[in-house]
């Protein structure tokens, strides 16, 4: 049948019923030409609208039905987006029949798709609460009316999908434990669990979705409908990732044993093999949760004695499949935050496995997240001599040297750092390595500033750990001073510290070569006198370091001289005269600091 414009006008003899008819049996022949299109656009502008209410009279239903199917093409959406159309359609949702409502809740959801303007209608309207009221209703009738419920919960899915102002509406009047009855045990259809999962997740991308979710037992209970049902896993943990942020969320996934549960799923995931997009998505997700949850330290210190969760982690790190390398490593940096379990991880091979990661993996968020887990183990001064033994410093110093990613480069000298500190036969083995310590100092130059505060610290403790004139002489002639000067410039005291113990080191081992480099010591007075500006910020133990360092100089009549024509002496004189002088420390200090001043006379 051709569609003609005057198939579908509506005169003074037509009623409503044979109207919906001849539309409706136009409608099944419709084709998207543009003709056709501009027929039906007339017809909604010139008839339908303007006759509602005598449409609506004859056959509610079917025009709402018509409704319905019209807006899920969004050329005819934008023209049915109108107040009037919205509030016959919401007053149906209360409706005694079935049909009406199920047909009420397909046009409000077509309507509402992607189109926020009609979603600014409802709100004027205040429609979201008759729809609320329909699925609270669903409730209360056993069996669960599922085709009505599937209907609600997608319609939901649409009127609220990434729009704040009717999340917020629906998180205020309790829609997520409504919801999260729908996934009981036994309740509805895989499919219609699958709707409320996605219309949760929807809803639990609002910023204002945490509160809601966490302090009515919501996770705990999600949990637990999820391990029973064994249904759409994939959709809980996508909502369960997604509120991993709280601390409660996290216990939670513990607590019930739930992190166990998806470790087992993951195994038999891979046990399973083959490439699917839907085990991708849930290995992703769950894996991304399983680390979450492992970043609480309650949570770290259940999941580290439960044998079985362990096990698979040290059975991930050493299979072939990277999100699981990747995933493993992280976890057991997470539970290296705490010393005992640090010192575990050494006496249990995780950390030989870690470092055999590093000798073997090729993809850089593997190695990062290895190294990662190393540096929390090295932070127990007691693990640093195994892991030495076991060729962790080696194996990182190939990796500083040799990879061009700066994260893996930041990573490495961060664990070489605290794997040097008290440990002198390395210090010295690296501080005397020229290309290790011309690397460290290009590093130094980078606009990364974590890794410029990583490569400035490492220097300074490759000094402080070796005492060693042949470390000094390695870096000065390297052009290392810079970057450990730039420590004096720092607001934090304890990297003030260690520049200047390093300087003192350099200066007692190193006086002569440094006098030698005209560019490097006047870069060192320059630094001292502002550091002079702001002793009164500084602790007296660190302004103790600093009068020594300064005492050294003045040894020599080269750097007396250069420290006449800065305004260190005036600078010193004022902190003196500004002390109280009660303090024992504080006396000491101010003492050696006349002296300097006399000097410099």
């Amino acid at each position: 049948m051709e569609l003609r414009m005057e198939n579908l006008r509506l005169d003074d003899h037509d009623e409503a019923r044979g109207i919906l008819s001849q539309v409706l049996s136009i409608l099944q022949k419709l084709e998207a030409s543009e003709s056709e299109t501009a027929v039906v656009l007339e017809f909604i502008n010139s008839t339908l609208k303007p006759r509602l209410d005598v449409l609506l009279a004859g056959d509610p239903v079917g025009i709402v039905w018509l409704i319905a199917e019209l807006a899920k093409r969004d050329h005819f959406r934008d023209v049915l987006t109108d107040e009037a159309i919205l509030t016959h359609v919401l007053a149906l949702l209360i409706h005694q029949e079935k049909k009406t409502k199920l047909t009420a809740c397909r046009a409000l959801g077509n309507l509402c798709f992607d189109n926020d303007s009609a979603r600014e209608i409802v709100v004027r309207l205040n429609g979201l609460h008759p729809l609320v009221q329909l699925i609270a209703s669903l409730h209360e009738e056993a069996p669960l009316d599922v085709s009505l419920g599937q209907v609600c919960v997608g319609c939901l899915l649409n009127v609220t999908n990434d729009f704040d102002p009717l999340q917020k509406q629906a998180l205020d009047s309790g829609i997520l434990l409504l919801l999260l009855d729908f996934l009981k045990p036994g309740c509805g259809t895989p499919a219609f669990r699958g709707m409320t999962a996605t219309c949760l997740y929807s809803l639990l991308c609002n910023a204002n979705s945490g509160d809601y979710a966490t302090t009515s037992g919501f996770v705990d209970t999600l949990c637990s409908y999820t391990m029973q049902t064994d249904d759409d896993i994939q959709g809980m943990v996508e909502i369960l990732a997604k509120l991993s942020e709280s601390d409660d969320t996290k216990r939670a996934v513990v607590d019930t044993s739930f992190a166990q549960f998806i470790v087992a799923k993951i195994n038999e995931v891979k046990a399973e093999g083959g490439d699917d997009d839907d085990k991708e998505d849930f290995m992703e997700n769950s894996t991304n949760l399983l680390v979450a949850v492992s970043c609480d330290e309650h949570c770290c210190s259940v999941l580290f004695h439960d044998d079985s969760f362990f096990s698979s982690c040290s059975n991930w790190l050493a299979s072939t499949v990277p999100l699981l390398q990747s995933t493993a490593a992280l976890i057991f940096g997470n539970f290296a935050s705490n010393d005992s379990r640090a010192a575990l991880l050494v006496e249990r091979g995780v950390a030989r496995q870690l470092i055999r990661v590093l000798e073997e993996a090729k993809l850089e968020d593997i190695v990062f997240a290895a190294a990662g887990a190393l540096r929390n183990v090295a932070v127990l001064r007691g693990n640093r001599k195994k892991l030495i033994q076991e060729g962790c410093a080696k194996r990182l110093k190939e990796l500083f040297l040799e990879s061009g990613q700066l994260s893996i480069v930041c990573k490495a000298v961060a664990v070489l750092r605290l794997l040097v500190d008290g440990e002198g036969d390395l210090a010295v083995e690296l501080g005397t390595d020229v290309a290790f310590v011309q690397k460290l100092k290009s590093h130094f130059e980078t606009v990364d500033p974590r890794l410029q505060g990583e490569t400035m610290r490492c220097l300074a403790w490759l000094l402080k750990s070796s005492h060693s004139p042949q470390v000094a002489e390695t870096l000065l002639n390297a052009g290392c001073l810079p970057p450990i000067l730039a420590l004096l410039e720092r607001d934090h005291p304890v990297l003030i510290n260690e520049g200047l113990i390093s300087l003192i080191l350099i200066v007692s081992c190193s006086h002569d070569l440094l006098l030698q480099q005209d560019d490097q010591t006047a870069l060192l007075v320059q630094r001292l006198s502002e550091l002079g500006h702001r002793l009164e910020a500084i602790p007296v133990e660190i302004a103790d370091n600093y009068a020594e360092l300064v005492n050294l100089l003045c040894s020599t009549e080269a750097f007396v001289q250069r420290l006449r024509e800065t305004s260190i002496r005036e600078d010193l004189t004022q902190f003196c005269a500004s002390q109280s002088e009660k303090d024992e420390n504080q006396c000491q200090l101010v003492g050696k600091l006349k002296r300097i001043t006399q000097i410099l006379q």
